[in-house]
């Protein structure tokens, strides 16, 4: 079984592989600059609350520029935005464990298409 670190690492490898470096950093940027990711970090530590593939989801579809993306880039941003919140707000508040994260991303890449 993977651990948290191993699977993003994977999934990230294969979106960098699949896409190019360039595509993936902007995604990256897009989704660390995003008001609405701003926005859903606030909501989440005020509310401290751990984020299901739909909340990931709507928050990275709210994104203009993200709203017409392929699913494979959606779900890729999705990771992104949830390694963000997992190293901003999780690691201090510790509301969902390694196994709570990795379902996070088995949702994500079940459900978004």
């Amino acid at each position: 079984m993977y651990n948290y670190s191993e699977t993003k690492e994977g999934i990230i490898k294969d979106y960098f592989r699949e896409n190019g470096e360039a595509k993936a950093r902007k995604i990256i940027t897009k989704i660390n600059n995003s008001k609405h990711t701003g926005s859903f970090m606030y909501q989440s530590r005020s509310r401290r609350m751990t984020p299901t593939a739909n909340d990931l989801g709507s928050t990275v579809l709210s994104n203009v520029s993200l709203s017409f993306a392929r699913p494979s880039t959606v779900k890729f941003a999705c990771l992104i935005l949830l390694d963000k919140w997992n190293n901003e707000i999780n690691n201090d508040l510790y509301l969902a464990s390694e196994e709570r994260l990795i379902s996070i991303i088995r949702s994500v890449y079940q459900n978004i298409h």
